[in-house]
């Protein structure tokens, strides 16, 4: 009996090693990778040539330079130069894989080349926004725009949250389910007065190669509103039949060791406080305010909690009302 041979596979070191030479001989990298910054951007002339006429004016496999003429860092990623040269580089590695290995033989769908390069390219990229930062004008603008940003991306954690957990302590009603109940009432109950100034703040970064997004912690919230949140958001991820999977990957969330101080919203219970910051409070190391009704702490339902066992029927009769949500 004949038994097929499995594909040829490159391992991971030699997808690296293949990779980073590619990446070497575009943008004339001689010892590092970040000596492809060190060349200047491509020229105004051939951005206007690459746009009339893509395909006669598009990236070389040798010799190549990255679009840096954009202000920041979105632009630059943006960058239609930039979009082409990684899908260049993306097909130049398969090429090569192919010529590595004996052609019709090799199976290369372990490996996302146009993610490798993506990835490589937009860390590059986020480097030359970094250096480009000056103090004056220039930084107090950007911290504008930094702390608008801010702003809508905690406005859209509040009511994302706000949205699931209303959904969820109606599925949890109409099973009958009375710590579910209880549990969503409280997280209901505590998002709506932390407000949006008590959501986190959140960074892009890259750990070990990896994209990821640094937590900042919060200076006046409780710490373990940080694991009864992280609950929450697990939710809309464990729990396929009610919340649509579709969108951009999650990527992982890691917890900086950035702590930022914000005030915090008036009548908040004492319980949703760091006992650090109440202590800071009555010592008139930070200014007094309103505090309101005692509540119970986050880490009484993070020991009680249990999620509310599926009930197919009740899911179905809720969906079918048009409460399934896309993920957002």
């Amino acid at each position: 009996m004949n038994i097929e041979e499995e594909p040829k596979k490159l391992t991971k070191p030699e997808q690296n090693r293949l990779g980073r030479q590619v990446i070497y001989d575009a943008l004339s990298c001689e010892t590092r990778l970040d000596d492809a910054i060190k060349e200047k951007s491509i020229s105004g002339e051939c951005s206007e040539a690459f746009k009339e006429n893509p395909c006669e004016n598009g990236p070389d496999i040798e010799g190549e330079s990255l679009d840096l003429t954009g202000e920041d860092l979105v632009t630059m990623k943006a960058s239609s130069w930039n979009q082409a040269l990684i899908h260049m580089l993306a097909n130049e590695a398969q090429k090569r894989v192919a010529r590595l290995l004996d052609p019709g033989t090799y199976c290369d769908e372990s490996t996302s080349w146009r993610g490798f390069f993506e990835k490589r390219i937009h860390q590059l990229l986020r480097q030359v926004a970094k250096s480009r930062e000056r103090p004056g004008v220039e930084a107090a603008s950007k911290k504008s725009r930094k702390d608008n940003a801010s702003k809508i991306s905690r406005n859209r954690k509040y009511h994302r949250r706000l949205d699931l957990a209303v959904i969820m302590q109606s599925i949890s009603r109409e099973n009958q389910d009375i710590k579910g109940m209880k549990y969503w009432a409280y997280v209901i109950r505590s998002i709506c007065h932390l407000t949006e100034e008590g959501m986190s703040d959140e960074e892009e970064g890259i750990e070990d190669d990896e994209e990821i997004v640094f937590v900042h912690q919060i200076d006046f919230r409780h710490p373990d509103f940080r694991s009864l949140f992280d609950d929450v958001d697990n939710t809309r991820y464990n729990r396929p039949d009610i919340f649509d999977q579709r969108g951009r990957k999650r990527r992982r969330r890691v917890i900086s060791q950035r702590i930022v101080e914000r005030e915090p919203p008036s009548n908040l219970p004492p319980t949703y406080l760091r006992t650090t910051y109440l202590d800071a409070i009555h010592n008139g190391e930070r200014r007094t305010v309103q505090l309101g009704d005692y509540d119970y702490p986050a880490s009484e339902f993070l020991k009680s909690k249990q999620l509310p066992k599926e009930d197919r029927p009740a899911v179905e009769a809720y969906a079918a009302n048009c409460h399934k949500v896309s993920q957002g």
